[in-house]
């Protein structure tokens, strides 16, 4: 009887463990499948977001 509660206790444990990783594997593929890895059209360069030093304004002559 106690060999079959352990078997049935080990059993219920792979269950959730499968469960849970199978979870985790779905978030795992949305997060991927959401981020943008590359520009969206080859060829089209991206717009820098800064501006250089030299282009933010006139230089200050003391």
């Amino acid at each position: 009887m106690e060999t079959l509660v352990a078997l049935a206790v080990i059993a219920a444990m792979i269950i959730i463990g499968v469960f849970l990783i199978h979870l985790l594997n779905t978030q795992n593929s949305i997060r991927i499948a959401s981020y943008r890895f590359s520009a969206p059209l080859p060829g089209i360069i991206r717009r820098r977001r800064h501006r250089n030093r030299a282009e933010k304004g006139p230089e200050r002559t003391a």
